[in-house]
């Protein structure tokens, strides 16, 4: 609890300076936080290939992102509505809820390697949870490609036999 309320006196005094840091141009502030990077990643075994990779991850990260909110920003010119913002809020949350959970992970002491995969099969499992509802009934798909002026692939309704098999509504017992 003291490190929290060191952070915070820390954190609070110095806003003036990171908001000073602001009105340096990109040109000169890119740069330095790319070497730090690189010292931090270099750092941990001493090792170029960190390095490498993090510039390898970085680089496709940021692509990844350049690419998605260029499409969504397609959709909401074509749906006429704001979508960005709430996705960007539950991907901060997400990424939040994540956090608590593998901190919770480590406190009950389950190794990464176990909690990688118990949120793999829980992600799996909630996925599942909407994709009879949303994704593959074809009057959705229809009704959001009308939304935003697109026709529907005619796949795009059908689902393979495996996911059947998990997303049969149950049957009312009589």
């Amino acid at each position: 609890y003291l490190g929290n309320v060191v952070g915070l006196v820390i954190v609070l005094t110095m806003v003036p300076v990171f908001a000073a840091i602001l009105r340096v141009p990109f040109s000169i502030i890119a740069p330095i936080i790319l070497v730090v990077c690189a010292i931090g990643a270099y750092t941990v075994h001493n090792n170029t290939f960190d390095v490498v990779m993090m510039l390898v991850f970085g680089i496709s990260g940021s692509l990844m992102d350049v690419a998605i909110n260029t499409e969504a920003t397609e959709i909401e010119h074509q749906s006429g509505r704001p979508l960005m913002s709430g996705f960007h809020g539950m991907f901060s949350a997400g990424g939040m809820v994540g956090a608590g959970f593998g901190a919770l992970a480590l406190q009950a002491g389950m190794t990464p390697l176990h909690h990688l995969w118990l949120s793999c099969a829980v992600c799996l499992l909630l996925s599942m949870i909407p994709t009879n509802v949303v994704i593959l009934s074809p009057s959705h798909t229809a009704s959001f490609a009308r939304a935003i002026s697109l026709t529907p692939p005619a796949t795009l309704g059908t689902r393979p036999s495996w996911v059947s098999s998990f997303c049969q509504k149950p049957k009312a017992s009589s």
